[in-house]
């Protein structure tokens, strides 16, 4: 089962909640698929969502109306970031990951990142965190180039899950499956330390 179909019970809650929030609008200005990840926008006004079809959509919260759909994905979507100053938004999915201006719904450009999974931006939003399959990625946002690349396969670690930043944007830590793992640098190059969960023998068999 790919990532980005578990879904902890926040992400189902958010679901939920986003439903409620829109419960005047009419069908046919609701998407039909169903919606596999979301975010608000940093200022509170919009919810952003990423769909299995792999379009994605961003509400007016107050006026309960969908202000932008963005069709730019072929496979199902995995995940959505806003930038910090929401002038921006990251859609990622199993083909790639596109940046997004939010006021018009064109592409800036793609990043590509096959099996993208959970997309995080950093704190001066100069840098895109984008975990996958194989590991993650880190882009600059500026440029969409590459930065910096760890491979879980050359690392002997699982695929990496859900990424997150420190509150200085100086860490990264990510999820491995098998264990917390921590990373430190510029170019998060470095483990910094790991904690990794014991595997009793019912996982194991």
């Amino acid at each position: 089962m790919k990532f980005y179909t578990r879904l902890p019970i926040l992400r189902v809650l958010g679901v939920m909640i986003l439903s409620l929030v829109l419960t005047t609008v009419s069908a046919q200005e609701l998407p039909s698929e169903t919606v596999l990840n979301l975010a608000w926008s940093h200022d509170g006004q919009r919810v952003a969502a990423i769909q299995n079809g792999g379009t994605g959509f961003i509400w007016d919260v107050a006026n309960r109306q969908v202000l932008t759909a963005l069709k730019g994905h072929q496979y199902g979507g995995a995940g959505v970031a806003w930038r910090a100053d929401d002038r921006q938004l990251v859609t990622t999915s199993d083909g790639g990951v596109i940046v997004w201006d939010v006021e018009t719904g064109e592409e800036v450009y793609r990043l590509l990142q096959g099996g993208a999974l959970a997309p995080i931006w950093d704190g001066d939003s100069q840098r895109i965190v984008i975990s996958s399959l194989s590991g993650f990625r880190v882009w600059d946002a500026q440029t969409g180039e590459a930065i910096a690349n760890y491979d879980t396969i050359e690392a002997n670690i699982p695929t990496i899950g859900e990424i997150a930043w420190d509150s200085q944007y100086r860490r990264l830590a990510a999820d491995g499956g098998i264990g917390l793992f921590i990373f430190s640098g510029d170019r998060l190059e470095n483990v910094v330390t790991h904690f990794r969960k014991e595997i009793s023998d019912d996982e194991s068999g």
